[in-house]
Protein backbone atom coordinates (compact mmCIF):
# COMPACT_ATOMS: atom_id res chain seq x y z
CA UNK A 1 0.00 0.00 0.00
CA UNK A 2 1.53 3.69 -1.05
CA UNK A 3 0.58 6.55 1.03
CA UNK A 4 1.31 10.20 -0.87
CA UNK A 5 0.45 12.62 2.32
CA UNK A 6 1.50 12.20 6.01
CA UNK A 7 0.00 15.22 8.64
CA UNK A 8 1.29 15.57 11.92
CA UNK A 9 -1.78 17.11 14.26
CA UNK A 10 -3.30 18.47 11.24
CA UNK A 11 -0.35 19.95 9.24
CA UNK A 12 1.06 18.44 6.14
CA UNK A 13 4.39 16.91 7.22
CA UNK A 14 5.82 15.46 3.96
CA UNK A 15 4.62 14.21 0.79
CA UNK A 16 5.89 10.23 0.47
CA UNK A 17 5.79 7.26 -1.73
CA UNK A 18 5.73 3.49 -0.43
CA UNK A 19 6.21 5.06 3.62
CA UNK A 20 6.50 2.99 6.83
CA UNK A 21 6.60 5.38 9.72
CA UNK A 22 6.93 4.82 13.66
CA UNK A 23 5.60 8.16 15.04
CA UNK A 24 7.31 6.95 18.14
CA UNK A 25 10.58 6.27 16.72
CA UNK A 26 10.64 10.09 14.98
CA UNK A 27 9.26 12.37 17.42
CA UNK A 28 8.66 12.14 20.95
CA UNK A 29 5.53 14.40 22.47
CA UNK A 30 3.58 15.57 19.31
CA UNK A 31 0.79 13.30 19.48
CA UNK A 32 -1.25 11.11 16.90
CA UNK A 33 0.40 10.97 13.43
CA UNK A 34 -2.29 11.12 10.05
CA UNK A 35 -1.46 9.20 7.23
CA UNK A 36 -4.21 10.42 3.67
CA UNK A 37 -6.22 11.97 6.21
CA UNK A 38 -6.23 8.59 8.38
CA UNK A 39 -5.86 9.45 12.09
CA UNK A 40 -3.36 6.98 13.59
CA UNK A 41 -2.30 6.96 17.43
CA UNK A 42 1.31 5.58 18.12
CA UNK A 43 2.30 3.27 14.68
CA UNK A 44 1.42 3.82 11.22
CA UNK A 45 2.59 1.41 9.22
CA UNK A 46 2.38 0.36 5.17
CA UNK A 47 4.46 -0.89 2.17
CA UNK A 48 7.93 0.52 1.68
CA UNK A 49 10.92 1.17 3.72
CA UNK A 50 11.35 0.04 7.87
CA UNK A 51 10.47 1.05 10.76
CA UNK A 52 11.29 4.65 11.02
CA UNK A 53 12.31 5.06 7.35
CA UNK A 54 11.09 6.90 4.42
CA UNK A 55 12.16 5.84 1.06
CA UNK A 56 11.00 8.86 -1.19
CA UNK A 57 10.13 12.87 -0.22
CA UNK A 58 8.23 14.15 -3.52
CA UNK A 59 9.41 17.87 -2.46
CA UNK A 60 12.20 16.83 0.40
CA UNK A 61 10.87 19.00 2.72
CA UNK A 62 10.03 18.23 6.41
CA UNK A 63 7.66 20.84 8.50
CA UNK A 64 6.14 20.29 12.03
CA UNK A 65 4.80 23.68 12.77
CA UNK A 66 2.69 22.78 15.80
CA UNK A 67 2.50 20.16 18.87
CA UNK A 68 5.04 20.15 21.98
CA UNK A 69 7.64 17.62 20.96
CA UNK A 70 11.55 17.74 22.98
CA UNK A 71 12.85 15.13 21.34
CA UNK A 72 13.80 14.10 17.50
CA UNK A 73 14.96 10.78 18.45
CA UNK A 74 17.90 8.81 17.11
CA UNK A 75 18.24 7.41 13.78
CA UNK A 76 14.65 9.01 12.66
CA UNK A 77 15.60 10.28 9.33
CA UNK A 78 18.75 8.38 8.36
CA UNK A 79 19.70 8.04 5.04
CA UNK A 80 16.49 10.19 3.75
CA UNK A 81 18.66 11.03 0.70
CA UNK A 82 15.49 12.89 -0.31
CA UNK A 83 15.26 15.19 2.25
CA UNK A 84 16.33 19.01 1.26
CA UNK A 85 14.57 20.87 4.22
CA UNK A 86 14.03 19.90 7.74
CA UNK A 87 12.00 23.23 10.65
CA UNK A 88 11.22 21.32 14.27
CA UNK A 89 10.05 25.34 15.48
CA UNK A 90 9.89 23.12 19.40
CA UNK A 91 12.34 20.19 19.49
CA UNK A 92 14.94 20.37 21.96
CA UNK A 93 16.68 17.45 21.44
CA UNK A 94 18.30 16.28 18.49
CA UNK A 95 18.98 12.67 18.38
CA UNK A 96 22.03 10.34 17.69
CA UNK A 97 22.04 9.54 14.16
CA UNK A 98 18.95 11.47 13.69
CA UNK A 99 19.45 12.94 9.89
CA UNK A 100 22.74 10.78 9.22
CA UNK A 101 23.79 10.57 5.68
CA UNK A 102 20.62 12.52 4.59
CA UNK A 103 22.95 13.69 1.62
CA UNK A 104 20.17 16.16 0.38
CA UNK A 105 19.91 18.19 3.07
CA UNK A 106 20.60 21.90 2.95
CA UNK A 107 18.98 23.66 5.59
CA UNK A 108 17.74 23.00 9.02
CA UNK A 109 15.79 25.20 11.16
CA UNK A 110 15.24 23.73 14.72
CA UNK A 111 15.95 27.24 17.08
CA UNK A 112 14.88 25.48 20.23
CA UNK A 113 17.92 23.09 20.26
CA UNK A 114 19.72 22.78 23.04
CA UNK A 115 21.76 19.53 22.68
CA UNK A 116 22.53 17.30 19.53
CA UNK A 117 23.90 14.00 19.25
CA UNK A 118 26.70 12.00 18.04
CA UNK A 119 26.51 11.53 14.59
CA UNK A 120 23.25 13.26 13.83
CA UNK A 121 23.99 15.21 10.69
CA UNK A 122 27.44 13.01 10.05
CA UNK A 123 27.53 13.07 6.10
CA UNK A 124 25.15 15.59 5.31
CA UNK A 125 27.10 16.20 2.23
CA UNK A 126 24.58 19.20 0.99
CA UNK A 127 24.41 21.11 4.22
CA UNK A 128 25.80 24.32 3.63
CA UNK A 129 25.19 26.45 7.01
CA UNK A 130 23.93 25.74 10.32
CA UNK A 131 22.76 28.15 12.90
CA UNK A 132 21.17 26.69 16.51
CA UNK A 133 21.49 29.35 19.38
CA UNK A 134 20.03 27.79 22.14
CA UNK A 135 22.67 24.38 21.49
CA UNK A 136 25.36 23.72 24.68
CA UNK A 137 26.27 20.49 23.40
CA UNK A 138 27.16 18.79 20.27
CA UNK A 139 28.47 15.02 20.12
CA UNK A 140 31.02 12.98 18.29
CA UNK A 141 30.86 13.15 15.08
CA UNK A 142 27.99 15.50 14.87
CA UNK A 143 28.53 17.07 11.96
CA UNK A 144 31.57 15.26 10.43
CA UNK A 145 31.99 15.05 6.67
CA UNK A 146 29.79 17.51 6.20
CA UNK A 147 31.89 18.69 3.16
CA UNK A 148 29.66 21.88 2.14
CA UNK A 149 29.16 23.22 5.36
CA UNK A 150 30.67 26.84 5.45
CA UNK A 151 28.99 28.42 8.09
CA UNK A 152 28.22 27.07 12.00
CA UNK A 153 26.70 29.38 14.33
CA UNK A 154 26.34 28.27 17.85
CA UNK A 155 27.09 30.97 20.36
CA UNK A 156 26.14 29.04 23.11
CA UNK A 157 27.47 25.84 22.87
CA UNK A 158 29.93 24.98 25.76
CA UNK A 159 31.00 21.04 24.38
CA UNK A 160 32.07 19.72 21.40
CA UNK A 161 32.70 16.28 20.91
CA UNK A 162 35.47 14.00 19.18
CA UNK A 163 35.45 14.92 15.30
CA UNK A 164 32.35 16.94 15.60
CA UNK A 165 33.13 19.14 12.75
CA UNK A 166 36.33 16.82 11.52
CA UNK A 167 36.47 17.16 7.51
CA UNK A 168 34.24 20.21 6.97
CA UNK A 169 36.34 20.85 4.40
CA UNK A 170 33.98 24.23 3.42
CA UNK A 171 33.92 25.54 6.68
CA UNK A 172 36.03 29.04 7.09
CA UNK A 173 35.60 30.41 10.57
CA UNK A 174 34.66 29.15 13.60
CA UNK A 175 33.43 32.02 16.48
CA UNK A 176 32.30 29.86 19.17
CA UNK A 177 32.24 32.19 22.38
CA UNK A 178 31.65 30.33 25.32
CA UNK A 179 32.92 27.04 23.96
CA UNK A 180 35.46 25.55 26.62
CA UNK A 181 35.59 21.95 25.31
CA UNK A 182 36.49 20.32 22.31
CA UNK A 183 37.37 16.46 21.88
CA UNK A 184 39.83 14.61 19.97
CA UNK A 185 39.73 15.69 16.06
CA UNK A 186 37.00 18.22 16.85
CA UNK A 187 38.30 20.24 14.07
CA UNK A 188 40.28 18.77 12.27
CA UNK A 189 40.64 18.26 8.27
CA UNK A 190 39.18 20.98 7.72
CA UNK A 191 40.52 22.33 5.19
CA UNK A 192 39.43 25.55 4.20
CA UNK A 193 38.96 26.90 7.92
CA UNK A 194 41.11 30.05 8.46
CA UNK A 195 40.03 31.15 11.78
CA UNK A 196 39.62 30.12 15.26
CA UNK A 197 38.01 32.61 17.79
CA UNK A 198 37.62 30.13 21.04
CA UNK A 199 38.46 32.65 24.33
CA UNK A 200 36.96 30.06 26.92
CA UNK A 201 38.47 27.37 25.41
CA UNK A 202 40.57 25.41 28.58
CA UNK A 203 42.10 22.52 26.78
CA UNK A 204 42.69 22.48 23.02
CA UNK A 205 42.17 18.90 22.70
CA UNK A 206 44.64 15.70 20.40
CA UNK A 207 44.76 16.41 16.28
CA UNK A 208 42.07 19.53 16.98
CA UNK A 209 43.01 21.31 14.04
CA UNK A 210 45.29 18.95 12.39
CA UNK A 211 45.46 19.23 8.62
CA UNK A 212 43.93 22.89 8.86
CA UNK A 213 46.06 23.57 6.12
CA UNK A 214 44.28 27.10 5.42
CA UNK A 215 44.24 28.00 9.57
CA UNK A 216 46.14 31.15 9.85
CA UNK A 217 44.98 32.42 13.54
CA UNK A 218 43.61 31.35 16.48
CA UNK A 219 42.99 32.96 19.64
CA UNK A 220 42.41 30.43 22.70
CA UNK A 221 43.25 33.10 25.20
CA UNK A 222 42.15 30.23 28.32
CA UNK A 223 43.90 27.01 26.96
CA UNK A 224 46.42 25.62 29.36
CA UNK A 225 46.98 22.93 27.43
CA UNK A 226 47.86 21.85 23.78
CA UNK A 227 47.22 18.13 22.97
CA UNK A 228 49.11 15.26 20.59
CA UNK A 229 49.43 16.96 17.26
CA UNK A 230 46.95 19.60 17.71
CA UNK A 231 47.68 21.70 15.15
CA UNK A 232 50.33 19.49 13.09
CA UNK A 233 50.49 20.13 9.51
CA UNK A 234 48.57 23.32 9.29
CA UNK A 235 50.81 24.72 7.03
CA UNK A 236 49.33 28.30 6.71
CA UNK A 237 49.10 29.17 10.49
CA UNK A 238 50.84 32.33 11.59
CA UNK A 239 49.47 33.40 14.72
CA UNK A 240 48.33 31.55 18.16
CA UNK A 241 47.14 33.38 20.90
CA UNK A 242 47.74 30.98 23.75
CA UNK A 243 49.32 32.75 26.71
CA UNK A 244 48.06 30.55 29.48
CA UNK A 245 49.52 27.63 28.18
CA UNK A 246 51.82 25.37 30.36
CA UNK A 247 51.94 21.96 28.54
CA UNK A 248 52.25 21.35 24.82
CA UNK A 249 51.98 17.41 24.00
CA UNK A 250 53.98 16.07 21.22
CA UNK A 251 53.75 17.23 17.21
CA UNK A 252 51.69 20.16 18.77
CA UNK A 253 52.88 22.16 16.15
CA UNK A 254 54.18 20.13 13.69
CA UNK A 255 55.33 20.93 10.13
CA UNK A 256 53.21 24.23 10.78
CA UNK A 257 55.16 25.74 8.04
CA UNK A 258 54.18 29.49 8.62
CA UNK A 259 54.45 29.76 11.79
CA UNK A 260 57.03 32.57 12.90
CA UNK A 261 57.42 32.99 16.29
CA UNK A 262 56.27 30.74 19.45
CA UNK A 263 55.77 32.93 22.43
CA UNK A 264 54.37 30.89 25.31
CA UNK A 265 55.46 32.92 28.67
CA UNK A 266 53.64 29.99 31.26
CA UNK A 267 55.10 26.78 29.18
CA UNK A 268 56.85 24.47 31.57
CA UNK A 269 56.34 21.46 29.89
CA UNK A 270 56.12 19.98 26.44
CA UNK A 271 56.52 16.65 24.48
CA UNK A 272 58.60 15.82 21.46
CA UNK A 273 58.85 16.64 17.72
CA UNK A 274 56.65 19.68 18.84
CA UNK A 275 57.74 22.36 16.68
CA UNK A 276 59.93 19.75 14.17
CA UNK A 277 59.80 20.93 10.53
CA UNK A 278 58.64 24.53 11.65
CA UNK A 279 60.98 25.80 8.99
CA UNK A 280 59.89 29.72 9.05
CA UNK A 281 59.82 29.54 13.07
CA UNK A 282 61.74 32.65 14.18
CA UNK A 283 62.39 32.84 17.64
CA UNK A 284 60.48 30.99 20.82
CA UNK A 285 60.85 32.62 24.17
CA UNK A 286 59.73 29.58 26.87
CA UNK A 287 61.03 31.52 30.41
CA UNK A 288 59.76 28.64 32.20
CA UNK A 289 60.78 25.55 30.35
CA UNK A 290 61.76 23.03 32.55
CA UNK A 291 63.48 20.74 29.58
CA UNK A 292 63.39 21.11 25.85
CA UNK A 293 62.46 17.36 24.59
CA UNK A 294 64.23 15.25 22.05
CA UNK A 295 63.54 17.02 18.17
CA UNK A 296 61.42 19.45 19.92
CA UNK A 297 62.77 22.61 17.06
CA UNK A 298 64.43 19.60 14.68
CA UNK A 299 64.28 21.24 11.37
CA UNK A 300 63.56 24.49 12.60
CA UNK A 301 66.05 26.02 9.62
CA UNK A 302 64.66 29.61 9.95
CA UNK A 303 65.44 29.81 13.96
CA UNK A 304 67.87 32.50 14.98
CA UNK A 305 66.86 32.45 18.80
CA UNK A 306 65.78 30.43 22.07
CA UNK A 307 65.47 31.76 25.36
CA UNK A 308 65.23 28.90 27.22
CA UNK A 309 67.45 30.19 30.53
CA UNK A 310 66.01 27.39 33.32
CA UNK A 311 65.89 24.60 30.91
CA UNK A 312 67.78 21.52 32.65
CA UNK A 313 67.79 19.19 29.74
CA UNK A 314 68.21 19.45 26.08
CA UNK A 315 66.80 16.29 24.30
CA UNK A 316 68.47 14.19 21.74
CA UNK A 317 67.88 16.27 18.52
CA UNK A 318 66.37 18.95 20.30
CA UNK A 319 67.58 21.68 17.96
CA UNK A 320 69.14 19.11 15.07
CA UNK A 321 69.15 21.17 11.81
CA UNK A 322 68.02 24.66 12.96
CA UNK A 323 70.77 25.99 10.64
CA UNK A 324 70.10 29.65 10.98
CA UNK A 325 69.99 29.60 14.95
CA UNK A 326 72.53 31.98 16.67
CA UNK A 327 71.90 32.16 20.10
CA UNK A 328 70.50 30.14 23.12
CA UNK A 329 70.29 31.73 26.01
CA UNK A 330 69.99 29.00 29.15
CA UNK A 331 71.19 30.34 33.12
CA UNK A 332 69.40 27.26 34.85
CA UNK A 333 70.80 27.15 37.86
CA UNK A 334 69.59 23.07 38.22
CA UNK A 335 73.32 21.10 38.88
CA UNK A 336 73.77 18.13 37.05
CA UNK A 337 71.80 18.50 33.40
CA UNK A 338 72.74 17.81 30.23
CA UNK A 339 72.38 18.22 26.57
CA UNK A 340 71.55 15.12 24.39
CA UNK A 341 72.58 13.40 21.30
CA UNK A 342 72.64 15.44 18.05
CA UNK A 343 71.41 18.26 20.17
CA UNK A 344 72.59 21.05 18.57
CA UNK A 345 74.14 18.79 15.15
CA UNK A 346 74.17 21.19 11.96
CA UNK A 347 73.65 24.20 13.84
CA UNK A 348 75.65 26.31 11.39
CA UNK A 349 75.29 29.69 12.86
CA UNK A 350 75.35 28.65 16.13
CA UNK A 351 77.99 31.13 17.78
CA UNK A 352 78.06 30.70 21.25
CA UNK A 353 77.13 27.58 23.65
CA UNK A 354 77.32 28.53 27.23
CA UNK A 355 75.91 25.96 29.95
CA UNK A 356 76.79 27.41 33.14
CA UNK A 357 74.99 24.02 34.99
CA UNK A 358 75.28 21.61 32.38
CA UNK A 359 77.61 17.96 33.57
CA UNK A 360 77.53 16.05 30.16
CA UNK A 361 77.32 16.59 26.69
CA UNK A 362 76.10 14.13 24.73
CA UNK A 363 77.51 12.13 21.43
CA UNK A 364 77.49 15.04 18.67
CA UNK A 365 75.78 17.09 20.53
CA UNK A 366 77.29 20.04 18.48
CA UNK A 367 79.01 18.43 15.62
CA UNK A 368 78.75 20.65 12.71
CA UNK A 369 78.47 23.87 14.40
CA UNK A 370 80.58 25.51 11.92
CA UNK A 371 80.02 29.26 13.13
CA UNK A 372 80.82 28.22 17.04
CA UNK A 373 83.65 29.95 18.54
CA UNK A 374 82.55 30.19 22.21
CA UNK A 375 82.03 27.73 24.52
CA UNK A 376 81.54 27.80 28.26
CA UNK A 377 80.48 24.26 29.93
CA UNK A 378 82.53 25.13 33.91
CA UNK A 379 80.32 22.33 35.26
CA UNK A 380 80.70 19.61 32.14
CA UNK A 381 82.48 16.47 33.58
CA UNK A 382 81.92 14.27 30.68
CA UNK A 383 82.01 15.16 26.66
CA UNK A 384 81.06 12.46 24.25
CA UNK A 385 81.62 11.09 21.10
CA UNK A 386 81.87 13.86 18.26
CA UNK A 387 80.00 16.15 20.77
CA UNK A 388 82.26 19.26 18.68
CA UNK A 389 83.53 17.47 15.96
CA UNK A 390 83.88 19.57 12.71
CA UNK A 391 83.45 22.82 14.77
CA UNK A 392 85.74 24.69 12.57
CA UNK A 393 85.64 28.09 14.23
CA UNK A 394 86.57 27.10 17.25
CA UNK A 395 89.95 28.61 18.67
CA UNK A 396 90.45 28.28 22.21
CA UNK A 397 88.53 25.93 24.94
CA UNK A 398 89.05 25.66 28.67
CA UNK A 399 87.16 22.87 30.97
CA UNK A 400 87.89 23.17 34.40
CA UNK A 401 85.89 19.76 35.54
CA UNK A 402 85.87 17.65 32.14
CA UNK A 403 87.36 14.21 33.51
CA UNK A 404 86.53 12.27 29.75
CA UNK A 405 86.56 13.29 26.42
CA UNK A 406 85.62 10.46 24.09
CA UNK A 407 86.78 9.30 21.10
CA UNK A 408 86.47 12.28 18.08
CA UNK A 409 85.26 14.94 20.48
CA UNK A 410 86.88 17.53 18.80
CA UNK A 411 88.08 16.08 15.55
CA UNK A 412 88.58 18.14 12.79
CA UNK A 413 88.49 21.17 14.32
CA UNK A 414 90.34 23.36 12.22
CA UNK A 415 90.73 26.10 14.00
CA UNK A 416 91.46 25.30 17.50
CA UNK A 417 94.74 26.29 18.91
CA UNK A 418 94.61 25.71 22.67
CA UNK A 419 92.45 23.91 24.97
CA UNK A 420 93.32 23.53 28.66
CA UNK A 421 92.02 20.65 31.05
CA UNK A 422 92.22 21.15 34.61
CA UNK A 423 91.68 17.43 35.86
CA UNK A 424 91.05 15.73 32.72
CA UNK A 425 91.79 11.88 33.23
CA UNK A 426 90.97 10.03 30.19
CA UNK A 427 91.35 11.30 26.14
CA UNK A 428 90.00 8.81 23.73
CA UNK A 429 90.93 7.63 20.00
CA UNK A 430 91.40 10.40 18.02
CA UNK A 431 90.09 13.23 20.36
CA UNK A 432 92.04 16.04 18.48
CA UNK A 433 92.76 14.14 15.40
CA UNK A 434 92.93 16.64 12.41
CA UNK A 435 92.95 19.59 14.40
CA UNK A 436 95.54 21.06 11.77
CA UNK A 437 96.67 24.49 13.84
CA UNK A 438 96.71 22.71 17.15
CA UNK A 439 99.41 24.39 19.72
CA UNK A 440 98.83 23.88 22.79
CA UNK A 441 97.25 21.26 25.26
CA UNK A 442 97.46 21.85 28.83
CA UNK A 443 96.78 18.50 31.02
CA UNK A 444 96.81 20.21 34.73
CA UNK A 445 95.56 16.94 36.52
CA UNK A 446 97.49 15.52 39.03
CA UNK A 447 97.87 11.88 37.54
CA UNK A 448 98.69 10.47 34.17
CA UNK A 449 96.15 11.18 31.41
CA UNK A 450 95.35 7.69 29.58
CA UNK A 451 95.50 8.26 25.90
CA UNK A 452 93.51 6.24 23.49
CA UNK A 453 95.33 5.91 19.96
CA UNK A 454 95.63 8.58 17.68
CA UNK A 455 94.68 11.19 20.28
CA UNK A 456 96.58 13.94 18.27
CA UNK A 457 96.70 12.39 14.59
CA UNK A 458 97.14 14.87 11.77
CA UNK A 459 97.96 17.72 14.31
CA UNK A 460 100.96 19.81 15.17
CA UNK A 461 101.82 17.80 18.15
CA UNK A 462 101.91 14.65 16.21
CA UNK A 463 104.08 16.48 13.81
CA UNK A 464 101.88 17.46 10.86
CA UNK A 465 102.91 21.25 10.51
CA UNK A 466 101.35 22.19 7.12
CA UNK A 467 99.30 25.10 8.77
CA UNK A 468 101.37 26.29 10.77
CA UNK A 469 104.48 27.06 9.13
CA UNK A 470 106.69 24.70 10.95
CA UNK A 471 105.59 25.04 13.90
CA UNK A 472 105.13 22.04 16.33
CA UNK A 473 102.67 22.01 19.09
CA UNK A 474 103.42 21.09 22.60
CA UNK A 475 101.59 19.06 25.46
CA UNK A 476 101.90 20.93 28.79
CA UNK A 477 101.61 18.44 32.28
CA UNK A 478 103.06 18.98 35.85
CA UNK A 479 106.59 18.75 36.07
CA UNK A 480 106.51 16.27 38.83
CA UNK A 481 104.81 13.84 35.80
CA UNK A 482 106.71 14.82 33.16
CA UNK A 483 109.22 11.43 33.45
CA UNK A 484 106.03 9.29 33.78
CA UNK A 485 104.08 11.25 30.47
CA UNK A 486 107.63 10.12 28.31
CA UNK A 487 106.79 6.97 28.91
CA UNK A 488 103.79 5.82 28.55
CA UNK A 489 101.42 4.45 26.39
CA UNK A 490 100.62 6.39 23.53
CA UNK A 491 102.40 9.21 25.20
CA UNK A 492 106.29 8.08 24.65
CA UNK A 493 105.66 8.59 20.72
CA UNK A 494 105.49 12.20 21.01
CA UNK A 495 107.57 12.51 24.20
CA UNK A 496 109.31 15.11 22.17
CA UNK A 497 106.48 17.36 22.22
CA UNK A 498 105.81 16.96 26.58
CA UNK A 499 106.69 20.34 28.26
CA UNK A 500 106.24 20.06 32.14
CA UNK A 501 105.18 22.92 34.12
CA UNK A 502 106.17 24.19 37.47
CA UNK A 503 103.40 24.73 39.90
CA UNK A 504 103.34 28.48 39.59
CA UNK A 505 102.81 28.07 35.90
CA UNK A 506 100.31 25.55 36.75
CA UNK A 507 98.40 28.28 38.35
CA UNK A 508 98.97 31.01 35.88
CA UNK A 509 97.20 28.73 33.15
CA UNK A 510 94.60 28.01 35.89
CA UNK A 511 93.76 31.83 36.53
CA UNK A 512 95.14 33.23 33.39
CA UNK A 513 95.00 30.83 30.52
CA UNK A 514 98.40 31.05 29.67
CA UNK A 515 101.79 29.52 32.29
CA UNK A 516 104.18 32.33 31.47
CA UNK A 517 103.76 35.04 34.37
Amino acid sequence: MAYSKVTLNGTTVMDVTNTTATADKILQGYGAVGIDGQWMSGTASGGGGGSGDFDALVDGTLSIAQGSASTLRGSAFTRMESLREATFPFATNIGSNCFYMCSSLSYVSIPAAEQIGSFAFNYCGGLLSISFPSVTSVGDYAFQMCSTLSHAYLPQVTTIGSYAFGGCSALVSIDFPELSFAGTAAFSSCGSLEIANLPKLSEIGAAAFVNCRSLTEVNAVSATSIGISAFSSCYALTTICAPSVTYMDNYAFAECSSLLSADFPLLNRVGVNVFISCINLLSVSFPLLSGVPSNCFYGCLSLTYAYIPVASTIGNGAFQNCRALRTVINQSANVGYWIGSYAFYSCYALEEAIFPKVTSVCQSAFKSCSALSVVSLPEAYELANHAFMGCGSLTELSFPAVTVARSSCFQSCYSLSKVIFNIVGTLSYYAFASCSRLLSVYLLGSSIVTAGNYVFSSTPIHGNTTYTGGVFGSVFVKESLYTGYTTATNWASISARIVGLTDAQVQNVIDYGRHDP
